[in-house]
C-alpha cells in the first residue's frame, strides 16, 4: 500500500508564478470590491430620484419627467414625476411619449443600418445613386458625399438647424426643403471636401431620409413601423406628425413652464419622433445591449454603429453633456467621436458611453447606454428648461457607475443655459442678466456658464420669437450678447457674436468696432468669422496698426 507522502503532487510553484497568482487574486478581490461599491452607488442613485428630480423640475419650470434605467440581468425601472401637460394635469407614465428631437436621428440610424444589413443600400455608395427624387446641385465632391459620411456628420454639408412650423403643412416636401424652398437656409450644401471634418448638420440626415424614401418606396414613419418599432414590440413610438397630436403624447412647454405650441418638422428623419421612455429603452438595449435573436440588428451592423468613423470629433469638450458624462473628453476630446448615427465616448477604462441627445422646443431628451456593463438610461423631460434637469440626473448617474455614492455627488453642476433661459421668462431680462452674473462671480456656485451660455439663450429667443415681440427679442439678444463679452472679454467667439447682433439691429459701425477687436484677440479670425466679416470689414484679413490700437481699446472696455 503506498504511503501518502509518496503520492504524485504537483510540481512546486515557482516565486514568479506565485506572484502572478497572488496578484490575479488581488485584482479579483478589488474588482468584486469595485463592483459592490457600484452596485451601492447604483441603488442610492435610483433611491435619491425621488427627491432630486421633483427639485430640479420645479427650479427649471419643467412640468414633467420620465426616467428609464437599463441594468444587465434587470428588468428596466422606471421613475416618472409630474405632469404631461400643465393645461390638463395628465400624469406622465412609462408609456407617455415625448417628442425627442435629435433622438431621431439616432433611431433613423438604425433603421439605416437594417436596410444596409438587408443589402438595399450601401453605406459607400454616392447619395446620389440613391436619392432619385432630388436633383442635387452640379458639385463634383457629391460623390463623395456617402451615407456613411452623411450619419457620422463628416460629409462637409453646411450646418441646418430645423426650428419646425407652428402648422402642420401638408404641401411643405423634403425635396424642397433640400432644395431650399421656401427657406434657403435648409437647403443642402457642400462647404467642405466630404470627409475632412465633423460637421453636426440635421440636412445630413434629411438627405439620407430621402434617400432611403426613394430606395424603398415608402415614407419614413410607416417604414420606421415596419422595420423596428412592429418587431420589437414598441406601441408609443413615431415619426409621424399625427402620432405628436394624441393624447398620449407629452405636451411642450416654455422656459417658465407654461405650455407651449408643438412644432411640426417636414424632415422627420432629423427631429419628429415622439416615443416614451419604455419604448427608448426597448431600443437602446435592443440595437446596443442584447446578444440573442431578439435584437433587432445583427453583431457585425452593431460593430459599425458602434465604431468611431474617422475624422469626425466629437461634441465640443467644454459641452456640459461631455462633462457630465464624460469629464475625461475635457482634457482628450478625441474621447468623444460619431459613428455612423451615435456619439460615443470611448473611455481610458475600456468602457464606453453610446447614445445620443435630443433638443427641440419645449422638450429636451438623452438616451445612453454602456455595452460592456449592460447599463443604460433615459431621461424625458417636457420644459424649455429641462437640460437643467438632465444634465444633473446624467452626471449623478455616470459618477453612480463609477462607483461614487450619493454624498459624493452633490458637486455635479447646473446648466447655466437652462437657468438663464428660465430667469428670463419668468423674471426678464434685468433679472436674467443679474442672476447669471451673480451665478458667475460665485466662487461658490456649480452653475456652468461658457463663453457660449448667453450667445446661444440670445439666439433662441429671437428664433423662436414671434412678429408682434421681434423688436424686444432683439433688443434683449443684444444685452445678452453684450452680457457675454463682458463674462468672457479675451473670447473672440463673444466679440464675434456681439458683432452679429449689432448687424441684426442694424449697427454697423458698433459691429465693426467687435470685429476690430475679434482680430486684435485672433489675428487669423477672419477666417472662422466668414461671411460677417467680409459684410463688415471686406478685404481686410487683419487691422491696421492704427485700426489695432483702437481695438485693443475696445477689447479694454
Amino acid at each position: 500500500m503506498m504511503s501518502t507522502e509518496n503520492r504524485a503532487r504537483p510540481p512546486a510553484e515557482s516565486p514568479s508564478e506565485w506572484r502572478r497568482g497572488w496578484l490575479l487574486l488581488t485584482l479579483l478581490v478589488a474588482a468584486s470590491t469595485a463592483g459592490g461599491a457600484e452596485r451601492n452607488a447604483v441603488a442610492e442613485f435610483q433611491e435619491s430620484l425621488g427627491s432630486v428630480v421633483p427639485a430640479l423640475a420645479a427650479k427649471y419650470r419643467t412640468p414633467g419627467v420620465a426616467i428609464a434605467l437599463l441594468r444587465a440581468g434587470e428588468p428596466t425601472r422606471f421613475h416618472v414625476y409630474g405632469v404631461a401637460d400643465s393645461t390638463t394635469n395628465r400624469t406622465v407614465t412609462p408609456d407617455t411619449a415625448f417628442q425627442v428631437g435629435s433622438i431621431s436621428k439616432l433611431v433613423f440610424s438604425a433603421l439605416v443600418a437594417r436596410l444596409a444589413q438587408q443589402g438595399r443600400i450601401d453605406y459607400d455608395a454616392p447619395i446620389a445613386r440613391y436619392s432619385r427624387s432630388v436633383t442635387l446641385p452640379a458639385d463634383p465632391d457629391f460623390e463623395r458625399v456617402t451615407m456613411r459620411r452623411l450619419l457620422s456628420h463628416s460629409a462637409g454639408l453646411a450646418a441646418v438647424s430645423y426650428l419646425g412650423r407652428l402648422e402642420r403643412d401638408t404641401s411643405a416636401t423634403l425635396g424642397d426643403s433640400l432644395l431650399g424652398r421656401p427657406s434657403s437656409s435648409t437647403a443642402v450644401r457642400i462647404v467642405r471636401r466630404p470627409g475632412s471634418v465633423w460637421m453636426y448638420s440635421g440636412a445630413n440626415y434629411a438627405l439620407v431620409q430621402q434617400a432611403v424614401q426613394d430606395v424603398t418606396g415608402r415614407r419614413l414613419p410607416e417604414l420606421a413601423r415596419r422595420e423596428l418599432f412592429i418587431p420589437l414590440g414598441m406601441k408609443h413610438a413615431s415619426f409621424a406628425a399625427e402620432f405628436a397630436d394624441g393624447e398620449d403624447v407629452a405636451a411642450v412647454h416654455n422656459p417658465d413652464g407654461t405650455r407651449a405650441p408643438r412644432r411640426y418638422f417636414t424632415e422627420e428623419s432629423a427631429a419628429s419622433l415622439a416615443i416614451s421612455a419604455r419604448d427608448l429603452a426597448t431600443f437602446m438595449e435592443s440595437v446596443f445591449l442584447r446578444e440573442d435573436s431578439k435584437s433587432s440588428i445583427s453583431a457585425a451592423t452593431r460593430t459599425l454603429l458602434t465604431t468611431p468613423i474617422s475624422p469626425a470629433a466629437g461634441e465640443p469638450s467644454s459641452s456640459p453633456f461631455t462633462i457630465a458624462l464624460a469629464p475625461e473628453a475635457v482634457r482628450e476630446p478625441l474621447i468623444a467621436r460619431y459613428g455612423v448615427g451615435p456619439l460615443i465616448y470611448s473611455l481610458p477604462d475600456g468602457r464606453r458611453l453610446i447614445g445620443h441627445g435630443g433638443s427641440i422646443w419645449g422638450t429636451k431628451a438623452w438616451a445612453m447606454v454602456v455595452p460592456e456593463s449592460g447599463e443604460g438610461i433615459v431621461v424625458l423631460a417636457n420644459g424649455e428648461a429641462g437640460n437643467g434637469v438632465l444634465v444633473n440626473v446624467l452626471c449623478r448617474w455616470r459618477r453612480a457607475l463609477d462607483g461614487a455614492g450619493v454624498a459624493q455627488q452633490n458637486a455635479c453642476h447646473e446648466h447655466g443655459h437652462s437657468y438663464l433661459h428660465m430667469l428670463y421668462a419668468t423674471e426678464g431680462i434685468e433679472s436674467a442678466i443679474e442672476g447669471i452674473r451673480a451665478q458667475f462671480f460665485d466662487p461658490n456656485s456649480r452653475m456652468f456658464i461658457r463663453e457660449r451660455t448667453a450667445t446661444d439663450v440670445a439666439g433662441a429667443i429671437v428664433a423662436f420669437s414671434t412678429a408682434e415681440n421681434r423688436t424686444q427679442a432683439l433688443a434683449d439678444a443684444l444685452r445678452l450678447t453684450a452680457l457675454n463679452v463682458e463674462l468672457f472679454p479675451e473670447s473672440p467667439y463673444a466679440h464675434a457674436s456681439l458683432a452679429s447682433a449689432y448687424v441684426a439691429r442694424g449697427d454697423l459701425a458698433a459691429a465693426r468696432a467687435q470685429i476690430d477687436c475679434v482680430l486684435y484677440l485672433n489675428p487669423a479670425g477672419a477666417s472662422w468669422i466668414g461671411s460677417l466679416t467680409d459684410s463688415i470689414r471686406p478685404g481686410t484679413p487683419s487691422p491696421s496698426p492704427a485700426e489695432a490700437s483702437v481695438a485693443k481699446h475696445v477689447c479694454s472696455q
